[in-house]
């Protein structure tokens, strides 16, 4: 009996002592939790909306005083680390529905004379531009286009491919590692990862699009 009266009296005085500071320790507690969620609440709050793949950002070259005139439509997608370099009285065109991935490079290089028509030489109606890309056409990572460039609508352009004084035409699809110069590549044709074509005939000679990939016959069971 009297060890129990003892356990009692060093229980209680041990409470007694110890509850001021554990109601301390919970009240610092408490205070640090409701600083931390009003700081959350107020960080979300002011916090920027994501972008959208309508963005149209792109990074001018980090060594040209100058900036090229660039005209992109609402609807084109550029990644943040595109690249457009060229003069100030250049021109380039970026029409609705183009994506152009990472480190895509386009260039436009005047042709050394000081006349309007030399920086621009591609023209589409009434306007002129250095490089004209079409509507949808897609430039993979690290496509370089040097001017004077057009390419039109539908274009599949793959990683790392080289264009330069070019016409690409319609729906044209061109794998990786390409190099296409001073040559206008016919609509619909395809061009093998690698392949390098420098002269007309080789772009005549290049094999349509559908003989490289034939539509998938279904076949139905009646």
């Amino acid at each position: 009996m009297r060890h129990t009266f003892a356990h009692f009296s060093v229980a209680f005085l041990t409470g007694a002592l110890t509850a001021p500071i554990i109601k301390s320790y919970i009240s610092e507690l408490i205070s640090r939790e409701i600083h931390t969620v009003h700081s959350m609440d107020n960080q979300a709050l002011t916090q920027p909306k994501e972008a959208t793949l309508q963005s149209t950002v792109a990074t001018p070259a980090p060594h040209d005083s100058s900036c090229v005139q660039a005209h992109i439509d609402k609807d084109a997608f550029l990644e943040s680390t595109v690249l457009l370099y060229g003069k100030g009285d250049q021109h380039i065109g970026i029409r609705a529905g183009c994506r152009l991935q990472h480190l895509v490079t386009l260039a436009a290089l005047p042709e050394g004379s000081v006349e309007p028509e030399s920086k621009n030489p591609v023209r589409i109606g009434h306007e002129r531009y250095a490089i004209y890309i079409g509507e949808r056409s897609i430039l993979d990572r690290g496509t370089r286009v040097m001017s004077p460039a057009l390419i039109e609508q539908d274009v599949y352009i793959g990683p790392d491919t080289i264009i330069t004084h070019a016409c690409v035409r319609t729906g044209v699809i061109i794998e990786q590692g390409a190099i296409v110069s001073d040559v206008e590549i016919p609509p619909y044709r395809y061009i093998h990862a690698g392949q390098v074509i420098r002269s007309q005939y080789e772009a005549d000679q290049l094999p349509f699009c559908q003989d490289q990939h034939p539509p998938v016959q279904v076949q139905t069971l009646l």
